[in-house]
């Protein structure tokens, strides 16, 4: 009451002075109408700018995206547009809190750890967390994802469908050899019978702008280096399977394997660079 207009009245509603009630009373306000803490303070008549950007709206966000990360009935779109509201920074990508990206990586990903999701809408979540500063890709940015193991697992698995779906998508576009929809149907069988642990796609710059189009200007994948002796529309699908890694060419089909992935000479996953010979200098099948 000595504080007055409007402390005395977000104290009565939102008990704003206890330090525990207070951010999980505006975080539960704010988790129940889908906006962001500082828009209910707002809503009860704070208008004071240092208050949003200090510390008292930290644990209030906090407990918003913990309760966006144990709901399963929002839907996922939804769920994205909320948690970008109460999380990044307008016109960035930017976390308001930058100890937040564990909440946020979870608030998106755990609702769907074992359940089957569009595979359109997989990929605006994943090219959205990519993107974020201190999180990226996390098959590349292990460090960014250390505190969230369930989220990164998750994050993994989809990449992996996505890099294959994302070779397939950008060969059937390019080359329009109608061998590939029964090496699409191999490929896909394989992942699907979970013996492909991990993917990853090399384009060059046609391929690249195809995959953007696609999947969005954050979506990661190698590239061919300058001088590489490639013509216009190759690309390799680079995939660990049991101990070793296969490289799949799309001009000519044929797949060079590496039966042990970490000796000398195997090619590495998540590369940004990659030289086509090295590429080709496994055993033919």
């Amino acid at each position: 009451d000595v504080m007055g207009a409007p402390f005395d009245a977000l104290h009565r509603h939102l008990r704003i002075f206890d330090e525990i009630e207070g951010p999980r009373c505006i975080g539960d306000f704010a988790f129940a109408g889908q906006t962001s803490p500082r828009a209910v303070l707002e809503e009860h008549g704070l208008r004071h700018e240092p208050v949003f950007t200090g510390g008292y709206v930290e644990p209030c966000a906090r407990r918003v995206l913990e309760r966006v990360a144990n709901d399963r009935e929002l839907p996922p779109l939804e769920r994205l547009k909320f948690v970008t509201r109460i999380a990044v920074k307008d016109g960035t990508r930017q976390l308001h809190f930058p100890s937040h990206k564990v909440l946020v990586a979870n608030a998106l990903l755990l609702p769907y750890r074992n359940r089957d999701l569009r595979k359109d809408i997989r990929d605006k979540l994943l090219n959205f967390l990519v993107s974020l500063e201190g999180l990226g890709d996390p098959r590349t940015r292990r460090a960014n994802w250390v505190n969230m193991p369930e989220a990164q697992r998750v994050a993994i698995s989809w990449l992996t469908e996505q890099a294959l779906r994302q070779f397939l998508d950008v060969v059937e576009e390019v080359t329009h050899n109608p061998n590939w929809i029964y090496r699409r149907k191999f490929w896909e069988t394989m992942h699907d019978k979970e013996a492909i642990t991990e993917a990853w796609v090399v384009l060059d710059p046609y391929g690249a702008a195809v995959a953007h189009d696609r999947f969005g200007d954050s979506v990661p994948f190698g590239r061919f280096g300058a001088g590489s002796g490639i013509q216009k529309g190759h690309a390799v699908l680079l995939l660990r399977i049991g101990r070793g890694v296969c490289a799949e060419w799309s001009d000519n089909g044929q797949c060079r394997f590496w039966a042990d992935a970490e000796r000398s000479g195997a090619p590495q996953l998540y590369g940004e660079r990659y030289d086509a010979d090295e590429l080709r200098s496994g055993n033919r099948y």
